[in-house]
């Protein structure tokens, strides 16, 4: 006789096979960040993406210890998690990051992200989301240093920031700007729309382009990667919150809102994380509202103009608390 823990049913799902889905869906906006800022897109993203990996393979046998203090299970065969949180990390920087910031930021989103908690599985916060709130923290003005896009010599010469050493301020370039969230919150500019629409702003490397990121994320949610009440439930309560604003004369909108910053790709790529996010349909509406409405509202009156990343962070931490005030319902039971 033979027996086993539940679950009994196994699906053809694979863990792997998610993760690539996920991964073969950020290749597009790493291919399309190169095409808008050249060998300095790749520089970045290849650091953190690299140096994800590289961590991932150190810290899985030197992590056991951690996993039986926290009593999590053995670690799973390697699988494309690292280079999704490298990438996802490499695409929240500004192009001109030092590839030494990057660096700082793999080791950051695997070691207090990820293996603090026992690995894949385990983590309360999602890798990509803990290392970016490092990095504004620790270099808060390198990660607010922002450089326009579709230069000339973009494909064959990196941003001089990319190759500055560490702990030294990098070589000024005379090309630095500013975000249209930055120029709305600071200078009181209004929103050029056709910079927008247009991909013609500063941003970082994976926030200019939210059409292609609506569009991949959509790929996921038919690909049953990503649960799409998650995004629809931030997308809405954001530009509900923001047409609040926009008819009381305190905002430039909602299009405005959608289109600039990361929370097209938060709500799309990294709130979806299955790891960080609730199971249960009703936590999955509270999770969702809370971080739309917190971006708008925090734009709107906090101290920077970009806080996507912060209210991920806040996401996750209270989808134990939901899940538990409202826990899913279990198989077999009467909804």
């Amino acid at each position: 006789m033979k027996l086993q823990a539940a679950p009994f049913l196994h699906g053809p799902e694979t863990l792997r096979g998610m993760m690539n889905r996920v991964l073969w869906a950020l290749l597009p906006l790493v291919a399309w960040s190169f095409y808008k800022y050249g060998l300095a897109a790749l520089a970045v993203i290849g650091t953190s993406a690299v140096g994800c990996w590289a961590m991932e393979a150190w810290l899985r046998p030197v992590g056991a210890p951690v996993r039986g203090l926290l009593g999590a299970m053995p670690p799973r065969a390697p699988d494309a998690s690292p280079w999704i949180a490298g990438i996802l990390l490499g695409l929240s920087l500004p192009p001109g990051t030092p590839c030494w910031i990057a660096l700082v930021g793999a080791v950051v989103a695997m070691t207090l992200g990820k293996w603090a908690f026992g690995g894949l599985g385990h983590n309360l916060f999602n890798p990509a989301v803990v290392a970016r709130v490092f990095l504004q923290a620790a270099f808060p003005a390198t990660l607010t240093t922002w450089h326009p896009a579709w230069q000339p010599g973009r494909f064959t010469q990196l941003i001089p920031a990319n190759l500055a050493w560490p702990m030294m301020a990098p070589s000024s370039d005379g090309i630095s700007g500013a975000t249209p969230l930055g120029l709305w919150k600071f200078s009181h500019q209004p929103p050029d729309w056709w910079a927008l629409v247009s991909d013609q702003s500063q941003s970082s490397l994976g926030d200019g382009a939210p059409g292609l990121v609506l569009v991949l994320g959509l790929a996921l949610v038919l690909l049953k990667v990503a649960d799409w009440r998650i995004p629809v439930g931030i997308l809405v309560s954001a530009a509900l919150v923001a047409g609040l604003f926009r008819l009381m004369g305190l905002g430039p909108g909602p299009l405005f809102h959608l289109s600039s910053g990361g929370l097209m790709l938060g709500a799309w790529f990294m709130a979806t994380d299955p790891v960080t996010s609730p199971v249960s349909p009703k936590a999955i509406w509270v999770y969702s509202w809370f971080i739309g409405t917190g971006i708008v509202l925090l734009r709107q009156w906090g101290g920077q103009p970009e806080v996507t990343a912060y209210l991920l962070l806040m996401g996750n931490a209270m989808v134990p608390l939901v899940e538990r005030w409202l826990p899913p319902t279990p198989y077999g039971a009467n909804p």
